[in-house]
């Protein structure tokens, strides 16, 4: 299907069809709009790229979309909600290849790359890249650079989907692997990256790189999972932080520092970093540099690393096994309200009388004495619960890291020191237990069907009372 479009001094629109940069050529049929020679396309002088909604435009292994422009381009290439663009292997779209101006991409609409090992999608030379997501699109990312940005303070990447915050949900299941964050090497490590006011926790985001930028923000109660990731050689930090200062607004830690009660609705609402290595992050200083946040570090290992972790007001939750360097000044430095939380894992499932998964059971798990932490889930169609918008188990406290060395014991098993977790649904009888988190726990719940006309009282305490 050809292309329509609409030119003019300031914009190609290619308002409907699909094809390739080869047919947009033939749309345009103008070399002084829009020309090529072999596989490599420019837009001339400074004009936007539009691709309006229902259009679909696709690159072919090995090409090259670039700009010249003579000014900055706001944006440069906008893909409009409701347009597809698919970005094959090999391909490089090039904002200005003068490094000279700002040109700026706004990805309201689809948009696909299908890099493999060595022959990654390339992005380079941008102001910024503002990935406005509308569309509940699903997008498939694989094998993708993003480098060379222009300015210092400007963002390579600017992650935001709206409508999909942390408070709104659900969030869609986006693929993003084998990506590559790159500034241009230069002593200052240009560029920043930024995850932005979304719920991401149903993205994939495995082996990515993030090296010789200038800073990674997580900010605003965003959540998301990297997996198996670097983050290397920055000048400055890979920096997750909540929205307001102060005590943590993402939990229900009661913690030895806030002792504070949560509102009961957020269910483990973190950032996690599973297998990841930070390496000479902050030039060195800091590793990661949490502020007023719940994160979840998973297996991971710091190396040139003065202060690897950095709880600054934020709930730094470990687990597994993590690597500090040989000598650091201290593995953890604290700030504020700061505190850090060894964790094991729970997986329960819960089963009905026939022995099948029950859903929508209630699941309530409370830390006994003080009660420090609380969380009520409902379970999936598997009978299980999970964390966050995560494919993720539970995660609970064995003990509390208030300083270097020195703890807080939560749930050893001594006395009232365990968790007690209570599963209800309607027409069934209570199951509670109580359960020391001082290793990982795989637990199997079976309810009975309550006796018929049987009133359940739990969690409650009489005094002076007669019960008929």
């Amino acid at each position: 299907m050809a292309f329509t479009v609409a030119t003019s001094s300031s914009k190609i629109d290619i308002t409907s069809g699909t094809g390739n940069l080869s047919d947009l050529e033939t749309a345009v049929d103008d070399a002084g709009i829009f020309t090529s020679t072999g596989q490599v396309f420019e837009v001339i002088g400074n004009r936007e790229l539009e691709i309006s909604s229902g259009v679909t435009l696709n690159t072919t292994d090995g090409d090259t979309l670039q700009w010249n422009p003579t000014a900055n381009l706001s944006p440069v290439l906008d893909v409009v909600a409701g347009a597809i663009l698919n970005i094959a292997q090999n391909t490089i779209i090039d904002f200005d290849t003068n490094r000279t101006h700002q040109g700026r991409m706004y990805s309201y609409g689809t948009v696909n790359c299908s890099g493999t090992e060595g022959n990654e999608v390339i992005f380079q030379n941008m102001g910024h890249h503002y990935l406005y997501m509308y569309d509940t699109t699903p997008w498939q990312w694989d094998y993708v650079i993003w480098q060379n940005t222009i300015h210092v303070n400007n963002y390579l990447m600017y992650i935001f989907q709206t409508g999909i915050s942390s408070a709104n949900g659900p969030s869609t299941a986006h693929v993003f692997n084998n990506i590559t964050v790159r500034g241009t090497g230069e002593a200052t490590n240009f560029g920043n990256l930024l995850f932005y006011y979304t719920d991401m926790g149903k993205w994939t985001m495995d082996n990515w790189t993030v090296e010789a930028i200038s800073n990674m923000y997580i900010r605003y109660g965003t959540t998301l999972k990297f997996t198996n990731s670097t983050f290397q050689n920055m000048s400055n930090l890979v920096r997750p932080e909540a929205s307001v200062a102060g005590s943590p607004n993402m939990s229900h830690y009661d913690t030895s520092k806030n002792l504070i009660v949560f509102s009961g609705n957020v269910n483990q609402n973190m950032i996690v970093f599973e297998n990841c290595t930070f390496d000479d992050v902050d030039s060195g200083v800091y590793g990661i540099y949490s502020i007023n946040t719940p994160i979840l570090l998973k297996n991971c290992t710091f190396d040139n690393q003065t202060y690897p972790i950095y709880a600054n007001g934020a709930t730094v939750l470990l687990y597994g096994t993590t690597t500090y360097p040989v000598a650091p000044t201290a593995n953890i430095k604290y700030g504020g309200q700061g505190t850090v939380l060894h964790v094991r894992k729970l997986d329960i499932t819960v089963l009905d009388e026939n022995s099948d998964p029950l859903e929508n059971a209630i699941v309530h798990i409370r830390q006994k004495d003080a009660t420090r932490e609380q969380w009520a889930f409902y379970t999936d169609s598997n009978g299980q619960i999970r964390c966050g918008g995560y494919d993720e188990d539970i995660y609970l406290v064995e003990r509390e890291e208030y300083s270097n060395g020195n703890f807080v014991e939560w749930s050893d098993g001594t006395g009232d020191l365990v968790h007690v977790i209570d599963v209800s649904a309607g027409g069934y009888t209570v199951d509670s237990r109580e359960v020391a988190m001082n290793q990982d726990r795989e637990i199997t719940v079976q309810l009975s069907v309550a006796p018929a006309g049987a009133t359940t009282i739990y969690d409650s305490t009489f005094y002076g009372s007669t019960i008929y």
